[in-house]
């Protein structure tokens, strides 16, 4: 049975394609440039810099101190990548990064960012939030409705609602804890700045949100430092994002 291939694949193939074809075009003008100019040092170099200049990019280390509040879980059966979860903790550190970072972006005052910051810590007292990027592979459907195939494909619901192929859960001190809200957002540009490469199109991302105190209405954190972990669970798989000695909470004040 002929078995079609996926937007991903069939996405790849065209940008190999036009990568390919670019490459070729830029050597043909190289050499062209070489040979039919009149020799000079670095004239090849003088012409890249000339016809490709490079935009100034902001000097900052936010991306690499994000990374330590970031995790990248992929899910194999065999050779086969089924799943993959890029995660991060949404600790009071975290959020004053954020904030650091969107302030300079987005050239907030010091109040602006002030005020910023004491909305982002004060939701940590009420809930313990993490970004999701999550990607599954398609699924093949059977069917007489499908031309020329047969099938078609479907991309399952990961993470969101009542049919989601996979659920999550927190589990701290041995405990788990069940999450209160599950939503597909768009995340902030400067969080995207920091997954880096996981942001596609390819990909959703969901806003997960716990409870910050339990049944018996106790902050299920403290000032101090724990290990934490974030389940994702499938009737097939499960893959842990461990979070080993990181704070939570910088002060509870």
């Amino acid at each position: 049975m002929k078995h079609s291939l996926s937007y991903t694949d069939r996405f790849n193939r065209i940008t190999y394609k036009q990568q390919a074809l670019c490459t070729v075009f830029c050597f043909f003008a190289l050499f062209e440039s070489y040979i039919f100019a009149e020799y000079e040092p670095n004239k090849i170099l003088g012409w890249a810099k000339e016809n490709f200049k490079q935009a100034e990019q902001h000097q900052h280390d936010y991306i690499t101190r994000s990374q330590e509040f970031i995790r990248n879980l992929k899910v194999y059966d065999m050779l086969s990548l089924r799943a993959t979860f890029d995660v991060m903790l949404l600790t009071d550190k975290a959020r004053m990064l954020f904030v650091d970072y969107h302030g300079k972006n987005q050239g907030l005052t010091f109040d602006e960012i002030k005020a910023l910051y004491h909305r982002q810590v004060h939701e940590n007292r009420y809930f313990i939030s993490a970004y999701v990027i999550a990607w599954h592979d398609e699924y093949n459907f059977l069917t007489s409705k499908a031309l020329f195939t047969g099938e078609y494909q479907k991309t399952p619901n990961i993470l969101k609602g009542d049919d989601a192929l996979w659920n999550v859960s927190l589990i701290v001190g041995g405990r788990k804890y069940l999450p209160e809200t599950v939503k597909v957002v768009e995340m902030p540009v400067e969080y995207q700045r920091f997954f880096g490469a996981p942001c596609n199109q390819f990909c959703t991302t969901y806003l997960v949100r716990f409870a910050a105190k339990d049944k018996y209405n106790n902050f299920i954190f403290d000032n101090q430092k724990c290990s934490v972990v974030l389940r994702f669970s499938s009737p097939v798989y499960k893959v842990d994002a461990i979070w080993k000695n990181i704070n939570i909470y910088e002060s509870k004040d």
